[in-house]
């Protein structure tokens, strides 16, 4: 089966940077740039997605902002984004306004009152529900004022803003330099278009962290019914959909002896129905939405046998061995299978970096995977992160120096306080519960996978045609798929018309 996994640039492993941000990082001192290949040599370990593995002899440059000294006189950087409480499962604020004893909220305060002193400016955040988006942005940019510097809203509707022409594309934006180790280059490559970066993931984007998917495991469970190691499993790279299956078919009972299986039983693997294809799709090194050699995404899975294949498999060992618990659960703050979780009925369980922390309380101890890969011979594990809020600049920003700047600092800034609170205390110290995990992190984090199907396009692919396959049980990939071809290529087709109108 050929794998459709684009190609990736090379960055700092994570793990090791995590050490390094701490004592190391400074954003505010003179240091040496970076580009996207020098941290390999010959002692490097080359993966597919965000990072490289490194010896631990190998030297790691500092890495610094180089924005010079800047006063703005007060300025009151005015940000727009979704209230806590209206999105849950990702962190969706940019500002934090007191030190609450919490790490990520005060290491968000930290950064943001080191930036305020350093440009002599303030930043002011206001919050809207978690969809808004373009008629927001249609109001901003109407009124011909400047409301807002910046608006931190969903993927999808950001591209949306960007092809009306209401928002600056991250190219057009002056001090960013997207070189440096602290803009995600691995999703941007996902996210360009017609060979555009509109868009770029910073380490200020949290909540593209939030959605790195993941899946956790009940540890009591596998020592009850004796089953392999899956820390080993992925360490010796055997850790395959075959294995997965094996291992779910185990656990599956009923256990009321009713003949009905349904929240009382005990199953080998809980998610919800929109969230199985895509994390074993992507595990699996396929894309529901690929690119041709201009850089323009394109949609063919009618014809795709590889993305087939893999469908195939996991209807195969989901809805035919009955391991996966049948459920329509769709909203993402829905909490029914996190407890079935935690109160043992199931084996393996979909979660998120963000969705993570919802489990602190779970008496059984559990651990975290990256989803398997397809066989053997696949080479890497690969990671489903399914979007998350992206910080654009509304075209009637009048302060766009201000803006290229503050993201600047903010995403350095973020990688030495903001980023090593969010992995090294949220994720390794309170929510997971053993080293291993740690590892795994490591691993889950080095090859994340960003699917336009999956975050731009979800409407109609992920949460649309695919979705409701999952949902029905209907296997028959090429009718579905050839029934909304024609309109999903109309839709990706004035996208791209769109952005290289842009670029002229």
């Amino acid at each position: 089966m050929k794998r459709k996994v684009l190609s990736m640039k090379k960055i700092i492993s994570l793990s090791l940077c995590v050490v390094l941000l701490i004592g190391m990082f400074s954003c505010g001192e003179s240091a040496s740039n970076r580009t996207s290949d020098s941290m390999a040599d010959s002692t490097s370990t080359e993966v597919s997605g965000d990072l490289v593995v490194q010896s631990e002899t190998e030297t790691q440059e500092v890495v610094n902002d180089d924005l010079g000294e800047h006063d703005f006189g007060g300025y009151e950087y005015k940000i727009l984004a979704p209230s806590v409480d209206s999105m849950t499962w990702i962190t969706p604020n940019l500002n934090s306004e007191e030190m609450t004893g919490e790490a990520l909220n005060d290491a968000v305060y930290t950064r943001n009152r080191a930036i305020e002193e350093r440009f002599n400016m303030k930043f002011v955040e206001t919050y809207d529900n978690w969809e808004f988006g373009i008629n927001e942005m249609r109001e901003v940019v109407n009124s011909g004022d400047n409301a807002y510097d910046l608006m931190n809203m969903l993927e999808r509707n950001a591209l949306s803003c960007y092809v009306e022409g209401m928002s600056f594309s991250y190219e057009d934006i002056p001090y960013i330099d997207t070189s440096k180790p602290y803009w995600s280059s691995n999703l941007s490559d996902y996210m360009s278009i017609a060979g555009e970066n509109i868009f770029e993931y910073g380490d200020f984007s949290i909540g593209a962290y939030d959605t790195t998917v993941i899946l956790l495991f009940n540890k009591k469970m596998l020592e009850d019914f004796n089953l392999e190691n899956p820390y080993a499993l992925v360490k010796n790279g055997t850790w395959t959909l075959d294995k997965f299956s094996e291992m779910m078919k185990a656990v599956t009972a009923d256990i009321d002896g009713n003949g009905v299986m349904d929240e009382k039983d005990r199953y080998g693997y809980i998610a919800m129905p929109k969230q199985v294809l895509p994390a074993m799709w992507i595990s699996c090194g396929q894309l529901s939405i690929s690119k041709n050699e201009n850089d323009e995404p394109v949609f063919n899975l009618a014809n795709d046998e590889g993305f087939y294949n893999v469908i195939s498999k996991v209807f195969s060992i989901t809805r035919d061995t009955g391991s996966w618990y049948v459920n329509d659960i769709q909203s993402d703050i829905d909490t029914v299978l996190e407890d079935m979780f935690a109160s043992n009925g199931g084996l393996f369980h979909d979660s998120s970096f963000r969705k993570l922390a919802r489990l602190r309380t779970m008496d059984t101890d559990f651990g975290i995977l990256p989803y398997p890969k397809y066989d053997e011979s696949q080479e890497q594990y690969y990671t489903r992160q399914y979007g998350g809020n992206i910080a654009i600049a509304p075209i009637t920003s009048n302060e766009i120096d201000k803006t290229g700047i503050i993201l600047e600092a903010m995403a350095c800034e973020s990688r030495k306080t903001v980023l090593p609170a969010y992995y090294e205390i949220s994720l390794k110290t309170k929510n997971s519960r053993d080293e291993e995990s740690g590892e795994m992190l490591d691993i889950i984090l080095s090859n994340r996978v960003y699917d336009l199907g999956d975050s731009f396009w979800c409407n109609d692919i992920r949460d649309g045609f695919l979705r409701n396959m999952f949902a029905s049980d209907d296997r028959d990939l090429v009718s579905n798929a050839t029934k909304v071809e024609k309109s999903i290529n109309k839709k990706i087709a004035k996208v791209i018309e769109e952005v290289k109108a842009l670029k002229k």
